[in-house]
């Protein structure tokens, strides 16, 4: 992505500058001073210079797939981004990244160099009609009346590093959770079962911290400096590995400054963003396979508790009436606050799903569930085939196909203060139907420092980012502003 600067000066006269010409032969007519009994080593026309211009295949690829973008942007209308007076001020907060579409664009078309160019030409055009299109969608459009503040490099975000993690301290519980069933420790590939629905129980909303009336009250006594949800944090902490687009509100006041969200922004999860190949348009009909994600975990979460309920010392802030319903999704909201300096410190509503029992402990987990679609992949890589000899081979390949999914699951289990994450193996019962329904094929359980570890979360740099970010907030003025993750 470029992005070019205009300045419109006074009209100026220009003058050619002078050429010493040569009449005796061809080359200069005089030598500098600087350039005399220099030696110089002659050469023969049949020596081999070496390569001036690469004109290989994968680099036709690439600086065609360049021209397209450009040929792409001459559809855009130009926009008067002079500044207005408004009665809100209405501030932009840029993020952005082509590094991933890069990568993944040369390894396509690296992929296909051997092939003829008719092949590969076919495989660079599904490259794009896969990928290109969907990552270039933005989330938000960006308004003429927005002034940008700053802009984020994600190179830059990634060599951030804080000296000490921040300290951590439980402020309030709010809700209620169940206990897990331990049966669900038993079930493999030769034993699945079936994935029970849930749909009476509602979709899961992420509720945003303007929203939320237990921060309402506290920030009203200020008891922090930043106000966030485990949610939208995540997206902040992790984002150097988001390919798709995505935007946080942030709202700066008298009582500190919130990071927040769109209502149903953060409602369903992703699918395979940072696969090399994105599911297709008929694949992904109607967002059905964001849908069959978000369905997949709130059925699983619901699926392994056991009956057993504890009530927290307060009540839900959202829905207290849901406490006394066995039925209900039970969620503790654990408020946790962290000790960033002497000055900054962020509160949390973070969730926890559950509890197990270990040797008279009750451990506090998160659930989440993985989940296999693509009817595409080879029968010998199917996960009834490979999990029976490697037990870590589904979550490798979820971890390769979505990356920045199992990462804002770490770091939200991280700021929970959880013992324990569990991930669930979902896969379909028909790999070509959708409605034919799914089956768990295993559970593994990790505690949260192999968790981190597996997807290798570096804790330094997101708790770096955070507090990058909160500087960069607290020198502007009170105000609303946004932060878009720019497409790739």
């Amino acid at each position: 992505q470029f992005r070019l600067s205009l300045n419109m000066e006074s009209e100026s006269t220009y003058e050619l500058p002078s050429f010493a010409v040569n009449e005796n032969g061809w080359g200069p007519s005089t030598l500098p001073d600087d350039y005399k009994d220099l030696p110089y080593s002659f050469f023969s026309r049949d020596e081999n210079l070496g390569m001036i211009m690469d004109l290989t295949q994968v680099s036709f690829a690439q600086n065609r797939g360049s021209a397209e973008s450009e040929q792409g942007d001459n559809a855009f209308t130009t926009i008067d981004v002079t500044r207005t007076n408004t009665n809100r001020k209405t501030k932009l907060i840029h993020t952005k990244t082509n590094r991933n579409y890069n990568n993944a664009n040369y390894n396509n078309t690296a992929s296909g160099a051997n092939k003829g160019r008719g092949q590969q030409k076919k495989n660079y055009n599904s490259y794009q009609r896969r990928n290109y299109d969907t990552l270039h969608i933005p989330s938000i459009p960006i308004k003429p009346t927005w002034k940008k503040i700053c802009q984020m490099d994600f190179s830059d975000l990634a060599k951030l590093s804080t000296k000490v993690l921040p300290t951590a301290t439980t402020f309030a519980e709010c809700g209620s959770y169940n206990d897990y069933n331990p049966q669900y420790d038993l079930i493999s590939v030769k034993k699945p079962v079936n994935l029970e629905s849930h749909k009476e129980c509602g979709d899961l909303h992420s509720i945003s911290v303007m929203k939320d009336p237990f921060l309402s009250q506290v920030s009203d006594k200020n008891v922090a400096t930043v106000y966030t949800t485990d949610v939208a944090l995540a997206h902040l902490m992790v984002a150097i590995r988001s390919q798709l687009s995505w935007d946080l509100e942030i709202i700066k006041n008298a009582h500190g400054i919130f990071i927040s969200h769109r209502d149903g922004v953060f409602d369903t999860y992703t699918v395979n963003e940072t696969s090399a190949d994105l599911p297709t348009e008929e694949e992904n009909k109607d967002n059905c396979l964001r849908t069959e994600a978000t369905a997949i975990n709130r059925d699983f979460a619901k699926q392994i508790m056991a009956p057993h309920l504890t009530k927290c010392a307060y009540p839900s802030p959202f829905s207290p009436a849901q406490d006394e319903d066995p039925a209900a999704i039970h969620r503790m909201y654990r408020y946790r606050k962290f000790q960033l300096s002497d000055t900054q410190s962020v509160l949390v509503r973070t969730e926890v799903h559950g509890a197990q029992q270990r040797s008279g402990k009750a451990e506090l987990f998160n659930a989440y569930a993985v989940n296999e679609w693509c009817p595409r992949t080879p029968l010998v890589n199917r996960w009834r085939s490979k999990m029976e000899t490697s037990s870590g081979y589904a979550l490798a390949e979820d971890m390769k196909n979505n990356n920045f999914r199992l990462s804002k699951w770490g770091v939200q289990a991280i700021l929970a203060g959880v013992d324990r994450v569990k991930i669930g193996f979902v896969s379909r019962r028909n790999m070509n139907n959708l409605e034919a329904g799914h089956v768990i094929l295993g559970v593994q359980t990790f505690s949260l420092d192999a968790f981190t570890k597996q997807i290798m979360l570096n804790e330094k740099n997101m708790w770096a980012t955070l507090e990058y970010v909160v500087k960069e907030v607290s020198k502007q003025e009170d105000g609303n502003y946004v932060m878009p993750k720019d497409p790739v």
